[in-house]
């Protein structure tokens, strides 16, 4: 006897380990993060959040066990860096002192570039999106004011030499 092979929804495919693998970045937006996978992996962005999650739709939820098996990273720590994938509970359980939380009291912008490329973020640093506290507008490290809002591509001003915008 033939026995029927097992219920694969068309919505959610098998999944195959995509071939370039991108590490997130700390506090990284899940959009961003799948923006940067798929230019990465040369894929519409559309068709990668598709394929993990069964929709286009950025109001359904991306399952963090079905990304981390595309790029081949521990789902823990997937978790631990795109906050997003997490639930309430899960939130509340993970030591986050200090870490901005996705949601309305904080906001979320482009990366500190010098940051990323320190990192080794390379080419695929650019476009980074990070959730940040409302009130840090400077990178401390690097002494440059950082964009309020989503522009990848917006200035990231030398302030050194500004002690007023400083203090």
């Amino acid at each position: 006897m033939i026995t029927p092979p097992l219920f694969v929804s068309w919505k959610a495919p098998p999944l195959h380990r995509l071939p370039r693998r991108l590490a997130p970045v700390l506090d990284e937006t899940l959009d961003s993060y799948l923006t940067r996978l798929a230019a990465a992996d040369h894929l519409d962005p559309g068709a990668l959040r598709e394929r993990v999650s069964g929709s286009r739709r950025k109001s359904v939820p991306v399952p963090a066990d079905r990304l981390a098996r595309l790029i081949g990273n521990p789902e823990r720590s997937l978790r631990y860096a795109i906050l997003e994938l997490c639930t309430s509970d899960e939130l509340q359980s993970m030591h986050l002192n200090k870490r901005p939380l996705p949601g309305e009291a904080h906001r979320c912008r482009a990366g500190c570039r010098s940051c990323l490329a320190r990192l080794g973020f390379g080419a695929y640093g650019l476009g980074v999106v990070r959730w940040h506290h409302f009130e840090d507008v400077i990178c401390w490290r690097h002494q440059r004011w950082m964009a309020l809002n989503f522009d990848i591509e917006a200035p990231q001003p030398d302030v050194a030499r500004l002690s007023g915008v400083l203090r």
